[in-house]
C-alpha cells in the first residue's frame, strides 16, 4: 500500500467528481425535456447508480489508504523533513539577521553623512 494506493484514491475522487457532474447534467436536462420524460428520468437514475457506486469504490479506496501503517510512515517522514529544512532555514535567517542589520546601520550612516 504506497503511492500507488494513493494514486488509485486520487483516481477515484475524479471519477466520483465527473460523475457528479453527469448526473447534475442528467438532472438538468430531465426538467428541461418536454419529450421522453420517462427516459430521462431513466438515465438520471441510471446516473444516480454510477455516482453511488463511484462513492463507494472511493470510499473503500481511501479507507484502504488511511488504514494502512505506511501512509502514516511517510507523512511521518515528509514532516521530520519539513522540520529539518525550516530549523536549517531559521539558522540561515538567524544568522543573516545581524549581517543585514550591520550593513542597514552602515548604509543610513553613509547616506546620512551624503
Amino acid at each position: 500500500m504506497g503511492s500507488g494506493a494513493v494514486a488509485l484514491g486520487m483516481a477515484a475522487r475524479k471519477q466520483v467528481a465527473a460523475a457528479r457532474l453527469e448526473l447534475d447534467a442528467a438532472k438538468s436536462s430531465m426538467l428541461a425535456a418536454t419529450k421522453n420524460v420517462d427516459e430521462a428520468r431513466m438515465h438520471v437514475e441510471a446516473m444516480e447508480d454510477r455516482f453511488v457506486t463511484c462513492i463507494e469504490e472511493a470510499t473503500k479506496l481511501m479507507e484502504a489508504v488511511v488504514a494502512s501503517p505506511e501512509t502514516l510512515r511517510h507523512l511521518a517522514e515528509l514532516v521530520s523533513a519539513q522540520l529539518a529544512f525550516h530549523k536549517e532555514c531559521a539558522a540561515l535567517l538567524g544568522d543573516l539577521a545581524p549581517e543585514l542589520d550591520e550593513i542597514l546601520t552602515t548604509q543610513e550612516a553613509l547616506y546620512r553623512a551624503n
